[in-house]
C-alpha cells in the first residue's frame, strides 16, 4: 500500500462475475503500472493487484512481488551464494549461456494452473511433487502427503510456512533427492494443511546455498 501511494499509480476497483451457482462476487483493487524495468528488461502497461497489508519476506518488507506468470518467456537465474539474480529472455539452460564450475543437474519442470514451477523429488524412496518458491523460508511437506499425524505437543517451528491458526512441526527424514542432489537426515517442516496442487515446497533455505536456474521456455530447472 505505501509503495502504491508513493508512486501515485492509477487504481481501479474490479468485481468478478461468478460463473457457478452460489458463488459470490469478489471485489479487489488493481493498479496500472505504465512501465517496469528489471535490469535491461522493459515491461509496459502491467496490471498489479493491491495488497491490503504490507508484504513480508523473511523479516523484510519489499514494495511488491512479481508473479512468475509475467516471466514465462524468460530464464531466471538465482545465484544467491554470490548475491546475483539474472533475467534472460529465451532458452538459457545450456553450458554456453551459463558456464558452471561444479556439478549440474537438469530437472524436468512443469507449471500448474497458478504458473508455479513444479518438479519431482524423492523423499525416503517415494516420489513427490514440489513447488520451487524462494519467497517461502523452508523446505516443507504436507502431513497428508507424508502420511504423518500431528503430534500432541506440536509447536510452530521458527521460520515455518504456517500461518496463524495453522500448525506445523519438524520431522526428520532419511533421504531427500532433488535432481542429483542427495541430502541425508534432513529436517523438514510438516504442514498440517494441504499444499494446493503439490506435496512439498522447496523454499529459500535450499536456494540460499545453490545456484538454481528456472528456464521457463525449456521447462527445465
Amino acid at each position: 500500500p505505501s509503495a502504491a501511494r508513493r508512486l501515485h499509480l492509477p487504481m481501479f476497483v474490479v468485481t468478478t462475475q461468478p460463473n457457478s451457482p452460489g458463488a459470490r462476487p469478489v471485489t479487489f483493487t488493481l493498479l496500472q503500472i505504465p512501465s517496469l524495468d528489471i535490469g535491461r528488461v522493459h515491461f509496459v502497461n502491467l496490471a498489479a493487484s493491491k495488497q491490503s497489508t504490507a508484504l513480508d519476506f523473511l523479516g523484510s518488507s519489499p514494495d511488491g512481488a512479481l508473479a512468475i506468470g509475467k516471466l514465462k518467456g524468460f530464464s531466471l537465474d538465482f545465484d544467491l551464494p554470490h548475491g546475483r539474480f539474472s533475467l534472460a529472455e529465451g532458452s538459457r539452460c545450456n553450458g554456453k549461456a551459463h558456464p558452471f564450475t561444479g556439478a549440474v543437474a537438469m530437472i524436468d519442470m512443469r507449471e500448474d494452473s497458478r504458473n508455479r514451477p513444479l518438479i519431482p523429488v524423492m523423499l525416503d524412496g517415494k516420489t513427490y511433487t514440489a513447488i520451487l518458491d524462494p519467497s517461502l523460508p523452508g523446505i516443507s511437506i504436507s502431513a497428508r502427503a507424508a502420511g504423518l499425524t500431528r503430534p500432541a505437543d506440536v509447536r510452530q517451528p521458527h521460520g515455518s510456512d504456517t500461518k496463524p491458526g495453522q500448525h506445523g512441526w519438524m520431522h526428520r527424514f532419511a533421504r531427500l533427492q532433488i535432481g542429483a542432489d542427495r541430502l541425508r537426515n534432513v529436517n523438514l517442516i510438516v504442514l498440517g494443511q494441504d499444499i494446493p496442487g503439490a506435496d512439498m515446497i522447496i523454499g529459500f533455505s535450499y536456494f540460499h546455498f545453490r545456484r538454481i536456474i528456472l528456464s521457463l521456455p525449456d521447462r527445465l530447472a
